[in-house]
């Protein structure tokens, strides 16, 4: 890895698609951590364990939870 470039928008443009795609293919999914926890299992790697599950189920969560933080604190609508 070192020396080599690296197109972190690209990485992050292809990742979001990946979690679109995940979600549009749920559509009655009770809420998009269901699906995005065990998505991100799946690109980890480590598909049938439920802490990796968790574990992006989680940060999906409180990640959702800071934007609409931020977005409130600058008083967009």
């Amino acid at each position: 890895m070192t020396g080599n470039d690296i197109d972190y928008f690209q990485i992050l443009k292809e990742r979001l698609d990946m979690y679109v795609a995940a979600i549009t293919q749920k559509p009655n999914a009770p809420e998009p951590a269901v699906v995005i926890g065990p998505e991100f299992a799946r690109t980890c790697g480590n598909m049938d364990d439920v802490f990796t599950v968790m574990t992006g189920s989680r940060m999906f969560i409180t990640t959702i939870g800071s934007v609409k933080e931020y977005l409130g604190t600058i008083k967009l609508r």
